[in-house]
């Protein structure tokens, strides 16, 4: 039934791990493995004794090489895992994040330190095992943060690590910037702030809201399209900064999509990055799940019509021929066995059995990602179905 590769250590191998920061660019490189045997080791350091890291982490490289010895001899395994070996040292344990994802096939060895914690887990199948990492992603989901206010806006990227400033080429960052202090001073008076610092203070009499919230609105216009030049083709989601006022004008004047649904209302021009974060994540967080539970109900409307589905054997043949749309997978679950690439039949075991199986859950997932579709991973009690597995379909 398989088309997969035999495991084979022929081919030369990297002697070295190299450490890379982690990206949805990455994965996706993983995705394409190149043949086993494929080395996916998962630790989290910090679990247990404070000097238990190493010992854990050589016992999963032992089932690894149990494993991989089935099929090729002793010495030729023990030259292969060496790389994964000669990464545990006092150094490297001694800075050792949340997290490690090591990967080791016969032509790649990359790890990555994560903020988050996993769970000890090694796998070796015909390519890599990626479910945590693809959790990781949709949790750590990436975002921007857009700071309002006359006196001055700011651009950031964030992620669940922190922000970053974003230079915008061509966005001025005050209103007399933008509109020039001769044009303003037509339709407003205006005067230094009390403590004569730098920032101007719109005022005065006859200048009224409407006058002041079209100025606000030709402002935010120039912001929006310095954005726009740089955002056109991105889909990240956008939380705006800044008084209620601000966020309102702004809200009614852009053309980026993907604005949030709640924003952080208050005056943050002069708030720190990290401040900034701590406000942010919760916007994050209640976006990610209104995602989630919109494809749980998604699920449930398509359920009668035969366009959604829980049955594994079916979910997995339309994975491969691109019809998964939204697939949706347990978290903590795995149910080991082995995919044919070209049909999708499965073949399902109770345990890792040899170097070939993988979960077969990871395996449909990364099918669906390598054609289009988008992977949910749920906790069991936000599941739409009992099994641990669901989908909706394209067509």
């Amino acid at each position: 039934m398989s088309t997969r590769t035999q495991a084979s250590l022929q081919h030369p191998q990297a002697t070295e791990f190299h450490a890379r920061p982690f990206s949805a660019e990455e994965m996706r490189g993983l995705l394409s493995s190149e043949g086993g045997p494929c080395v996916s080791l998962y630790l989290n350091p910090h679990k247990g004794a404070s000097n238990a890291a190493p010992n854990r982490f050589e016992a999963l490289i032992t089932q690894a090489e149990k494993l991989i010895t089935q099929e090729n001899r002793a010495s030729r395994v023990t030259h292969f895992l060496e790389p994964l070996r000669a990464v545990s040292n006092p150094e490297f344990w001694r800075h050792a994040p949340h997290g490690l994802a090591f990967f080791l096939s016969p032509t790649r060895s990359v790890y990555y330190r994560l903020p988050i914690e996993v769970e000890d887990r090694v796998i070796v199948a015909d390519n890599f095992h990626l479910r945590p990492l693809m959790e990781y992603v949709q949790d750590n989901q990436r975002f921007y943060l857009l700071v309002l206010s006359e006196q001055h806006v700011s651009f950031f990227k964030g992620s669940m690590s922190g922000l970053a400033p974003v230079p915008v080429p061509g966005m001025h960052s005050t209103l007399v910037d933008a509109l020039g202090t001769e044009d303003h001073e037509r339709q407003t008076a205006s005067h230094q702030s009390s403590r004569g610092g730098r920032y101007v203070v719109f005022g005065g009499a006859g200048h009224s809201d409407k006058s002041r919230d079209e100025d606000m609105a030709r402002f935010y216009r120039t912001v929006d399209a310095a954005l726009w030049r740089i955002l056109r083709e991105d889909n990240a989601p956008m939380v705006l900064a800044g008084s209620e006022r601000d966020v309102h004008v702004y809200e009614r004047i852009s053309r980026y999509p993907h604005l949030t649904h709640e924003h952080v209302h208050g005056n943050h021009q002069k708030a720190l990055a990290s401040d900034l974060h701590k406000l942010a994540m919760p916007v994050i967080a209640g976006e990610q799940r209104a995602k989630e539970q919109r494809i749980v109900e998604l699920w449930n409307q398509e359920v009668s019509p035969n366009r959604a589905l829980d049955e594994i054997r079916a979910i997995a043949q339309y994975a491969v021929q691109g019809r998964v749309r939204h697939l949706m997978i347990e978290r903590g679950t795995m149910m080991f066995g082995q995919m044919d690439p070209a049909t999708g039949a499965l073949r399902l075991h109770k345990e890792q059995s040899d170097a070939h199986d993988d979960d077969v859950l990871d395996e449909i997932a990364e099918a669906v990602l390598m054609r289009g579709g988008e992977v949910c991973s749920l906790e069991k009690g936000r599941m739409p179905t009992r099994s641990p597995i669901a989908a909706t379909l394209r067509w």
